[in-house]
């Protein structure tokens, strides 16, 4: 036809099927979550009980554009009507390249072009699916206006329903009287409901005037005007609500974010919550990316937490929180990093902290250095210091700054032999006036372990005897220990001897083949017993049991304590 419409129908004696009301656009593409893609798993949120998957199509992505190809149409039944209008009726169906549609009845007007459909009908384009009652489509434009509209967003996981719907491009749809949501069809926790919606897929946004949002039906914040993002890419405006319970005041909450798209290279989001019992409770998160690494800050701030003045009298309900960190790759095995942890009082990770990258502990660490890793050695020089959140943890029980500390370790190959060397100065500190003994005592110390080994490898086994020396010297004010010097140094000789052999064989089990490997080990170590008891103990920890720590010299960690060894351990057991 030279209107370009494709017709095609049965005889006259099919008669059409009743109508019968058609299930909404987010009921037609539901999935559970254990029948999707695995890939399409992994991009829903976690509360979301399942998600959307479209039918597979022959329409691809290089597929002609709507204009540009004719209006295809089939029915049961359909007639001409004063030579310039087909009506088709019974299971019509509709397509011009992306376009689809079906419905009961429909009505081509060749001279306007317009397709009237009566529903229930349904609509699928290039990643929308929509349903309705009654819709006009243009032929020309391949604008599509529905009433009584349902939809579905594929790739943002949108769903709502609309008084009227215009799909003015596949890109554009325009909403009146619209409600948006995600998750299952069923799972209405909240909704923006709005009198006016754009949703443009081209740029990845929405726009929306006179907006309320709701949850489980009742209606909480209103803005006359917002912009939210329908997919992954970046723009400022409000992001998806979020609300529920935590243990923080009276168990609910409800926080509104706001991203801000400041440049390629760094953004921002403020996230006003109010939390019942508490108050409205703001935090930020600011990212910065450069070409040499990112930075990430967080804040939390409550200017009048009531729920805090109410369990503490007379302190204040001012409370915030702060966590940065940084890295950075500076090139040459170079790179550097920081962590700095710091909040207002004790209870704020615990009442507060819903974003802030830091757990409840009884010292924050803080953190900044550089590192440098090479084939043969290796250097480290940082700041670490704390902030101690328990305020009954007693003076002496609260750990040592090391301002700084800095680590050198290498190794060399000298024929047969190994030389080895690990070495470490630190300045420790921490406040003393309250403190008498040993536990007053801060300073420096530098550790020195020079060894030598003899490696011999073979396929079949190895064996690796070794000597060193554990050297340390310290420098220390405060020492209050027997009027002896705070200037001393000791030095403790290690044996070691590790040795391993390999077995390993084919079998089949069930012929099914596989290796049996057997790895029987003998290490032996030696340190001379020395005493201690005249040295502070500023950063020593005992080791988590592992099987490793079967075939280590030193139980202990930090560079205080040694353990006097004179023990074998074979094949794992002592």
């Amino acid at each position: 036809l030279a209107t370009g419409l494709v017709a095609g129908w049965m005889p006259v004696g099919v008669m059409a099927q009743e109508p019968t009301a058609a299930p909404s656009a987010a009921e037609i593409d539901w999935r559970p979550r254990s029948e999707l893609p695995p890939e399409v798993q992994e991009r829903l949120p976690a509360f979301c009980e399942g998600g959307y998957l479209p039918p597979q199509t022959d329409q691809g992505p290089d597929a002609a554009s709507t204009s540009d190809t004719p209006l295809e149409a089939s029915s049961l039944n359909a007639r001409y009507e004063l030579d310039s209008q087909l009506y088709l009726q019974g299971d019509v169906q509709l397509r011009q390249g992306n376009f689809q549609a079906s419905g009961t009845e429909a009505r081509y007007n060749q001279q306007t072009g317009e397709v009237r459909l009566q529903g229930p009908l349904v609509s699928r384009g290039e990643g929308v699916l929509l349903t309705g009652q009654e819709a006009r489509y243009s032929v020309d434009s391949g604008r599509f206006d529905v009433n009584s509209a349902t939809f579905l967003l594929h790739e943002a996981e949108l769903r709502g329903t609309a008084s009227s719907l215009s799909r003015v491009s596949e890109n554009q749809v325009l909403i009146s009287d619209g409600m948006l949501t995600t998750c299952g069809p069923q799972q209405n926790d909240w909704s923006i409901v709005a009198s006016d919606i754009e949703l443009d897929r081209a740029e990845g946004f929405g726009t929306a005037k006179h907006i309320r949002l709701e949850v489980l039906d009742t209606p909480v914040f209103y803005w006359p005007y917002m912009t939210f993002p329908i997919d992954d890419r970046r723009k400022t405006g409000f992001l998806y609500p979020q609300f529920g319970s935590s243990n923080a005041g009276g168990g609910a909450f409800l926080a509104t974010p706001y991203y801000l798209n400041l440049a390629p290279h760094y953004d921002a989001t403020i996230t006003p919550q109010y939390i019942h019992g508490r108050g409205l409770f703001t935090e930020l998160e600011g990212r910065y990316l450069s070409s040499l690494g990112q930075s990430v800050l967080q804040l939390g701030y409550i200017n009048n937490d009531s729920a805090y003045e109410d369990e503490f009298p007379g302190e204040d309900g001012e409370r915030w929180g702060l966590d940065f960190t940084s890295r950075a790759g500076f090139g040459g095995g170079w790179n550097g990093y920081v962590d700095y942890s710091v909040v207002s009082d004790q209870d704020y990770l615990s009442d507060l902290n819903r974003s802030l990258d830091i757990n409840q502990t009884t010292h924050l660490r803080r953190r900044g250095g550089v590192r440098y890793s090479g084939s043969d050695q290796y250097v480290a020089a940082y700041l670490n210091g704390y902030q101690t959140l328990d305020e009954d943890v007693l003076p002496e029980n609260k750990p040592y700054d090391q301002l700084p500390e800095v680590i050198y370790g290498g190794t060399a190959q000298a024929g047969w032999l190994e030389a080895n060397l690990e070495s470490q100065y630190t300045w420790f500190d921490r406040d003393n006036d309250t403190l008498t003994g040993l536990e007053a005592a801060t300073g420096q110390r530098l550790r020195a372990i020079p060894e030598v080994a003899l490696p011999m490898r073979a396929l079949w086994g190895y064996s690796r005897p070794s000597v060193s020396l554990d050297y340390t010297r310290y420098e220390l004010d405060d020492y209050q220990y027997n009027q002896r010097d705070g200037s001393f140094d000791r030095s403790v000789p290690v044996f070691e001897w590790d040795n391993g052999l390999y077995f390993d064989r084919r079998g089949e089990l069930f012929d099914v083949p596989y290796n049996q490997t057997l790895e029987p080990r003998l290490y032996y170590a030696w340190a001379d017993a020395d005493d201690q008891s005249y040295i502070p103990d500023f950063d020593t920890g005992l080791r988590s049991f592992r099987f490793d720590q079967l075939f280590r010299r030193n139980r202990f960690t930090g560079g205080q304590a040694k353990a006097d060894i004179n023990r074998d351990h074979r094949n794992g057991n002592r």
